[in-house]
């Protein structure tokens, strides 16, 4: 899954991945989820907005959709205003 911010204030963009990331970081049990970022993303500025992504890799065959499940719950904890400005990709077919 590929979640990508942007906001027009860069700072901004990479706080709300970080405290997402932290959110999905105190649900994992095991080490079946990767977690890579928040990090720039490839196409760090477009029309007028920062950008920023976090990559996340489930290693588990399980056809449970257990990661969704701890996204959501992890973004429900967050305030509305933070969650402005996020999009989901669960199946990115490139990075760009």
């Amino acid at each position: 899954m590929n979640i990508v911010s942007s906001d027009p204030v860069s700072e901004y963009a990479e706080e709300k991945l970080g405290e997402l990331a932290q959110g999905i970081r105190e649900r994992i049990s095991g080490e079946s989820v990767e977690i890579l970022g928040p990090a720039t993303a490839p196409l760090s500025k477009l029309k007028g907005l920062y950008r920023w992504h976090l990559l996340l890799k489930d290693r588990s065959q399980a056809a449970d959709n257990g990661l969704q499940r701890i996204i959501r719950a992890a973004l429900d904890e967050m305030p509305s205003s933070a969650k402005t400005g996020l999009i989901l990709d669960v199946d990115p077919l490139s990075m760009l």
